[in-house]
């Protein structure tokens, strides 16, 4: 018989945003993917046990979109409230 165990999982997100829209972020965005790109520090970070997902201003909104509807309708689906 198959034994069911709870799981855990834990996630972090680490993020830059910049406000003055595409003139400020365009460039900050570019820089910063560069960064993330150099092998040294790709190695660094990884080993750290960090996943680098460099992504622009619209894929950051949409994954954090889905991330809301996908845990709101949880919340939703398991009654769970401030209360208990």
């Amino acid at each position: 018989m198959m034994s069911l165990r709870p799981v855990l999982l834990a996630a972090s997100l680490s993020l830059g945003l910049a406000t003055g829209g595409g003139a400020v972020a365009q460039p900050v965005t570019a820089a910063l993917k560069a960064v993330l790109a150099d092998p040294e520090i790709k190695k660094k970070v990884t080993e750290a046990g960090f996943e680098i997902v460099a992504s622009d201003g619209p894929a950051l909104d949409a994954y954090v979109k889905s991330e809301y509807d996908r845990w709101s309708a949880f919340i939703k689906s398991s009654n769970i409230n401030l209360d208990n």
